[in-house]
């Protein structure tokens, strides 16, 4: 309680709360502000579906976290203090006292006023108090999203020039592997043509245009244009000469393939994967030469075509073993117009075959030898191929007449080197075959030194031999051919000799024979005595055959000829019920079934008392395991009928 005179003053503060503050009394958990200020961010479930929460921050990490968040937003407030919010700012009314400490407050966020002095700006400017700049949250948050899309952009654009500058100069450190990828260079554009490219480009409306470039630099730009277009120009000259120059022998090389293709060569590109690794044409029927001259794109962008535009020509015969085949191949190599030699032969032998007989009964030996073949041309890879394929030939024929001659070696010595074998046919005259080196001084030799002309018989030697083994090859062929075909098809039984098949058909029907009186015999004993009937049978197996004595006679001569012109073995056999013996005829009205029987085993059944749709009688082929049980029925029902009575038996 204070006297008139005085005024009473009351200033609220907000401070700072001491350690140990409950968090209960603190303004933070007030009770309309207690749900949210409760709820935590979830950090991790656990597998039992217990919640793991951040745990609660205190007074002090709060307002830590709020000034850290106004500073992000707003700026940074650290050179501002609650002292510079008391200083007064004389307003335009002058209402408001320089004590007040809430109308300093209010004046502090008011406008100033604009002064009406004339005084200078700068000495203006020197009465102003130096303050930190603030900026709007509303203007803040755009400046900020644009600034950090411009950044983002700017990294891309760098990512973007890293990765352009890393292929330039990969580019310019890897050598070119053919002159038309060495000439793609040329193509590209100059830094003045990209300028020009450049200054033609249309503006954005918005934008203002540039000044217009100065006539010199126009003139270098386009002088550098029409330098570049003279280059290209150049290129494109040189490039359809040289395609001029090359397409006659390219049309030759070509020709060639598509020759050796037709006269039955086997041909195969270089790299044989190559359509299926590179477009995927398995299945596919193309050309055969489709796979030549096609590069492939490696990984990292450059071009292979070593191996492209190769082939394999495979010239061993068609009948000779796979080891000789998996030998016997040419490369076609693509090399210059100017190599003629374009076949290469890896594993060719280059020696021929030669057949002497030498009679060394007089001093100077005479020596018949066999013709020697000319050398193809370099030109006719039809010929080359030949060549090479009866080399292949002659070299196995040596390796075989190695092997096979030792079997004369108890009866003919022998001398075998490296490239000949020598057989003694007599005191006096012997046989040499030779592996001569194709072409050589010593093949011309041996044909100078011939004393006789006539070399007919050493050719047609080295001839037959070489047909013989050819003839071998082409055995063992169609032998392993029969072997598969007889492996993939059902085996059939085979045929019974045709001296024992009558015999041996008439063993089966004495077998069968037996059974089928076995089941007769026990149905009926079994019907006569449970039966109001007697039931007999006539057993003739062998009514079939007329003539006992012809059917023999028959037999001993199917021996020797045709087992389909046998007299047929067979019979039949009668059964019926109240009857003794009467006449065939007569066994009609009492017969129940009658039997036909045919080597080895077939048997046909009739039943003249079996009721069907038509009237009565049935044929039925049976098998002997189904025979008691419809005898049994039948005979039942004729019991039942009582159709079959003695006197009718008897008359």
């Amino acid at each position: 309680m204070t006297s008139d005179a005085e005024t009473l003053r009351i200033s609220v503060e907000r401070v700072q709360a001491p350690q140990g503050t409950p968090e209960v009394l603190l303004d933070t958990l007030a009770p309309a502000h207690a749900p949210l200020a409760s709820e935590r961010a979830l950090l991790d479930i656990h597998a039992d579906g217990q919640r793991i929460v951040a745990p609660r921050l205190s007074y002090m990490e709060a307002q830590r976290a709020q000034r850290l968040r106004l500073w992000a937003e707003r700026g940074e407030f650290s050179d501002v203090h609650a002292s510079a919010l008391h200083t007064s700012t004389p307003t335009a009314s002058g209402a408001a006292s320089s004590t007040d400490p809430l109308a300093a407050l209010q004046a502090a966020y008011e406008p100033p006023t604009s002064s009406t002095t004339t005084e200078p700006a700068s000495s203006d400017a020197a009465q102003v108090v130096s303050k930190p700049g603030t900026i709007r949250e509303s203007e803040f948050v755009p400046f900020r999203d644009a600034m950090v899309h411009q950044l983002e952009v700017a990294l891309f654009h760098a990512e973007q020039a890293q990765n352009l500058l890393g292929m330039l100069i990969q580019h310019s450190r890897t050598e070119p592997t053919n002159t038309v990828l060495a000439a793609q260079s040329e193509y590209f554009l100059d830094p003045q043509s990209i300028s020009l490219s450049a200054l033609e480009r249309a503006l954005p409306d918005e934008a203002e245009p540039p000044p217009p470039p100065p006539l010199s630099q126009r003139k270098l730009v386009l002088e550098e244009k029409r330098a570049s277009l003279r280059r290209v120009a150049a290129l494109l000259s040189q490039g359809a000469d040289e395609l001029r120059a090359s397409h006659t022998p390219e049309r030759e090389r070509w020709l060639a393939l598509q020759q050796i293709q037709r006269r039955g060569w086997k041909l195969t590109p270089g790299r044989p994967l190559m359509d299926i690794e590179r477009f995927d044409t398995a299945g596919t029927s193309h050309h055969v030469l489709q796979g030549f001259g096609m590069p492939v794109m490696q990984g990292d962008g450059s071009v292979k075509e070593e191996g492209a535009r190769d082939a394999w020509i495979g010239y061993g015969p068609s009948e000779a073993p796979l080891s000789v085949l998996q030998r016997t191949l040419a490369y076609w190599a693509d090399a210059s117009s100017s190599d003629e030699a374009k076949l290469a032969f890896p594993d060719r032998s280059w020696r021929r075959l030669c057949v002497q007989f030498r009679d060394t009964s007089q001093s100077p030996p005479r020596v018949w030898s066999s013709a020697s073949i000319p050398e193809a041309s370099a030109t006719d890879y039809d010929a080359q191929l030949y060549d090479a394929q009866l080399d292949a030939v002659d070299m196995e024929l040596f390796r075989e007449l190695i092997a096979q001659s030792g079997t004369l070696s108890p009866v003919l010595g022998r001398t075998i080197t490296d490239h000949s074998i020598e057989l003694p046919l007599s005191s006096t005259l012997d046989v040499r075959f030779e592996l001569v080196p194709y072409g050589s001084e010593d093949e011309r030799a041996t044909s100078t030194n011939l004393l006789e002309a006539d070399t007919a018989w050493p050719t047609l030697l080295l001839h037959v031999l070489r047909l013989r083994m050819v003839r071998g090859w082409t055995r063992r062929i169609s032998a392993l051919r029969n072997t598969h075909a007889a492996a993939i098809t059902v085996q059939r039984p085979s045929a019974r000799s045709t001296l024992m098949a009558p015999l041996w058909e008439l063993y089966e029907y004495t077998l069968f024979l037996s059974r089928l009186q076995s089941f007769l015999t026990k149905a009926l004993d079994h019907h006569n005595t449970k039966g109001t009937t007697h039931a007999t049978m006539i057993w003739e197996p062998y009514n079939a055959i007329k003539n006992v004595h012809v059917w023999i006679s028959d037999l001993l001569d199917v021996a020797q000829d045709d087992p389909q012109s046998a007299s047929p073995c067979g019979g039949s056999v009668l059964v019926y019920v109240n009857a003794t013996y009467v006449p065939v005829d007569a066994l009609r009205s009492s017969m129940i079934m009658q039997l036909i029987l045919r080597a080895p085993s077939y048997m046909v059944a009739f039943f003249p008392r079996h009721p069907t749709p038509s009237g009565l009688g049935v044929r039925i082929p049976l098998e002997l395991e189904q025979l008691p049980s419809l005898l049994l029925s039948e005979l039942a029902g004729a019991s039942a009928s009582g159709e079959a009575s003695p006197r009718e038996a008897s008359t």
